[in-house]
């Protein structure tokens, strides 16, 4: 009985599938990023593509992570004096509601 056994489990595991599961990371890019940051933060979703992000992505030369694009945030802001004055009274007003 015990060659019947070993035969039977030599024969599933050459013939068995297993399943390997396999995760992709969908990789974001800096516009992307950008709008996610800004929307959490209040910004309006159509402000952000319309008047940030045709900016952004022309003065944007960094990693496109989402610590590097936060970190860039600030410098575009100073850079485009107007856009980060809309940007800052969006985020006051929402934090207000």
């Amino acid at each position: 009985m015990n060659w019947l056994k070993t035969l039977w489990n030599n024969l599933v595991n050459k013939t068995s599938v297993s399943v390997t599961v396999v995760e992709v990371e969908e990789e974001a890019n800096a516009a992307e990023l950008l709008t996610e940051i800004l929307t959490e933060s209040g910004v309006d979703d159509d402000y952000v593509s319309e008047h940030v992000l045709p900016l952004f992505e022309e003065w944007y030369t960094g990693e496109a992570d989402k610590e590097s694009v936060s970190a860039a945030l600030a410098d575009f802001k100073k850079e485009h004096s107007g856009i980060g004055r809309n940007i800052s009274k969006q985020q006051s007003a929402a934090r207000l509601k």
